[in-house]
């Protein structure tokens, strides 16, 4: 699944009528994450959904979903009861930092 792929529903739900105050709302997803920086005030969690093949930051910021549009996206949903269930791994950065090298460096054989 891609970014898109779950942003768009999410969103979409915030003009879903059938939707109400009292509902209770639940994300479930299992895929990947990571948490760039280290420090606790600039620490931030991406979803990191199957499109995304490359461990650049670059790659991350374009492909992922970032916490901040996670919530904004959460937020726009008329349930307030709202239950998010992240399943996600973080080691993937690691492995497909080695990834991109060992493909980089097959490619410059």
């Amino acid at each position: 699944m891609t970014a898109r792929g779950i942003a768009a529903p999410l969103a979409a739900l915030a003009s879903y009528r059938g939707i109400a105050a009292d509902d209770v709302f639940l994300f479930y997803v299992a895929s990947h994450g990571t948490v760039e920086h280290e420090d606790l005030a600039s620490r931030e969690y991406f979803l990191i959904p199957s499109n995304v093949g490359l461990a650049s930051d670059e790659a991350l910021h374009r492909d992922a979903i970032s916490q901040g549009e996670l919530k904004r996206l959460v937020a726009g949903i008329p349930a307030t009861k709202k239950i998010l269930l992240l399943d996600t791994c973080r080691p993937v950065r690691s492995a497909m930092r080695s990834r991109s090298r060992r493909a980089a460096s097959a490619s410059s054989r």
